[in-house]
């Protein structure tokens, strides 16, 4: 009995080192970003899936948002990291991720963003990827920037119905836009 209680003993503690070890490496996963275990990320909506949250009505309750065209896929023309003219200098003035790790330089928080303008930032990985929408239709464009020496330049073709909407910008954890979005900076655009 007592060889019985011994070895159920030995069992529990070993059980329980076990599951303190996993947390452990669970718990410093986390703390170092390789994993997002305790944290909510959105995801990214395939072309052409309608937005639900981003309209809303006077009393403020969120009207559902029906694309009434197809996204623009191919829009973007890729600069290569190819600085434009007229990039604010004031980086107060700029857009950052919570995390730091992509800052969007143009075009400007509630700012004026017509087809043909320039998305411009940098980004300390790469590509990076955007969602423009506009808040009657949906998305109307999307695309992947490459990041050339730590800079991304683009400009995009759309046709919007909405005086404003917002551009999102982000990496994925795949590298691909169907991957979870990370790093996401949401500006909000008037067309």
């Amino acid at each position: 009995m007592a060889k019985s209680r011994s070895t159920l003993t030995t069992t529990l503690y070993s059980a329980a080192g076990i599951i303190i070890l996993v947390a452990a490496v669970l718990v410093v996963l986390q703390l170092t970003h390789v994993t997002h275990f305790f944290e909510h990320s959105p995801t990214v909506r395939g072309a052409g899936k309608p937005l639900t949250h981003l309209a809303s009505t006077p009393d403020n309750k969120p009207k559902s948002v029906q694309p009434t065209s197809s996204v623009n896929i191919t829009g973007d023309t890729d600069e290569h990291g190819a600085q434009v003219s007229n990039t604010p200098t004031n980086s107060s003035d700029w857009s950052t991720s919570t995390s730091g790790l992509i800052t969007v330089k143009l075009p400007s928080a509630n700012g004026t963003f017509t087809s043909g303008d320039t998305i411009e930032g940098s980004a300390q990985s790469g590509p990076v990827f955007y969602t423009l929408i506009d808040n009657q239709e949906g998305e109307i464009s999307q695309g992947e920037i490459s990041v050339v020496n730590g800079n991304f330049t683009a400009s995009v073709q759309f046709t919007h119905i909405a005086s404003g909407g917002q551009l999102d910008v982000f990496n994925t954890t795949t590298g691909q836009y169907n991957g979870k979005q990370e790093n996401v900076v949401q500006i909000p655009v008037n067309f």
